[in-house]
């Protein structure tokens, strides 16, 4: 049976990744936009950021839910321009 140690310089890199993730989730509970924590994590893409993160913001779905409903209530309220 073979025993793995761990090097200092993995559990450092493995330290670091931790802070990364703790920062991440942190700032997505506070409301931070995920382009935000996108670019402060140095993330080429945000589409590598919605994959790790993106299920810490839920409540994403439910505010573009929202902002359709008000947009079509608002459409279906708007006075006719022209008279018939």
């Amino acid at each position: 049976m073979k025993v793995f140690h761990l090097h200092s310089t993995h559990r450092a890199s493995r330290r670091t990744h931790d802070l990364r993730h703790t920062f991440a989730s942190t700032a997505l509970a506070e409301g931070v936009p995920i382009s935000e924590v996108s670019r402060w994590l140095g993330h080429k893409s945000i589409i590598t950021t919605v994959d790790l993160y993106g299920h810490l913001v839920p409540e994403a779905t439910g505010r573009a839910r929202d902002a359709l409903d008000k947009a079509f209530k608002l459409a279906l309220h708007v006075p006719e321009m022209c008279p018939r």
